[in-house]
């Protein structure tokens, strides 16, 4: 029997949300005015970070 690997291992889901917050970090760097897309790439950083 082979043995099963387990993907969602700590560093992995790190890795993921660094990732995450890295772009959305560029797009929101690229944006000349807040909007609602803005406030929306902030909430999504905000709970990347509360969700670690």
């Amino acid at each position: 029997m082979a043995r099963v690997i387990n993907t969602n291992s700590p560093g992995k889901r790190r890795n993921a949300h660094m990732r995450t917050v890295a772009e959305i970090l560029r797009h929101l760097g690229q944006k000349t005015t807040i909007d609602d897309s803005s406030k929306d790439y902030g909430s999504r950083n905000h709970f990347q970070f509360a969700s670690y």
